[in-house]
């Protein structure tokens, strides 16, 4: 597997120059709708290529609980890797994650997700971080973006769910859109801080949304990462 993780990293370098490149560059002529259609299109490159090179096969579970009116949805998901970051922007189209403001300073991938406008965040001011996430995350909701969180704050090995932090409960809540978990296995087939990639499944499943307009910060919380943990993957 080291030769076909040598080749996806190849890949993944030329597509996230050339996106890298292009996009910042053409951002003023596209509308924000659009600069998040394109950033997907990036997305879905870097997970194709996962695929043909390393031999990582995508499967998607409940699909039919992604809003079909347009409505806005607060996604809360277990942080293993990278790659479910490339996938939930895309399935909750049109949405941005939660970011460290650091990774917008990457060369080339920085750039590309600048385009995107998604919430930096200094993890290194707690208090600041949170004031920025309700500001910024209350706008994108409310403006018909929905908002992705990994509510661990940090990458944790497979198979472990870390623990849950209140911020996206209280974001939705304040927000008033429903949360929608969501589980996966990406760290077992790229674990994080390795160069290996594994071929094998890589599972994502969507649960149904949660009502916070009935639910406690804590509850909302708490409901989210059972679930998660439930699913087991």
């Amino acid at each position: 597997m080291l030769f076909r993780s040598t080749i996806f990293y190849i890949g993944l370098a030329l597509i996230t120059i050339i996106y890298g490149t292009i996009a910042p560059i053409s951002a003023p002529l596209m509308s924000y709708r659009m600069r998040l259609r394109v950033g997907c299109l990036w997305c879905w490159a870097v997970v194709g290529w996962l695929r043909l090179s390393c031999g990582v096969k995508l499967v998607i579970e409940g699909r039919e609980n992604i809003p079909k009116d347009g409505s806005t949805v607060l996604v809360m998901a277990n942080h293993q890797s990278s790659p479910e970051t490339f996938v939930l922007q895309s399935l909750f189209f049109p949405a941005v994650p939660i970011l460290k403001k650091e990774l917008l300073k990457i060369p080339f991938f920085g750039w590309g997700a600048w385009v995107s406008k998604p919430i930096g965040i200094d993890r290194g001011k707690p208090r600041q971080a949170l004031a920025q996430m309700m500001e910024k995350g209350e706008k994108r909701l409310t403006s018909g973006t929905s908002v992705i969180i990994y509510p661990e704050g940090t990458r944790n090995d497979y198979p472990t769910i870390g623990k849950f932090a209140r911020g996206g409960a209280q974001l939705a809540k304040r927000a008033g859109v429903k949360a929608i978990p969501v589980a996966h296995n990406a760290g077992a087939v790229w674990p994080a801080r390795t160069f290996k990639k594994s071929p094998g499944i890589f599972k994502v499943v969507i649960g149904e949304a949660i009502d916070t307009s009935e639910s406690s910060v804590a509850e909302i919380t708490q409901s989210a990462r059972d679930w998660i943990v439930e699913q087991n993957l």
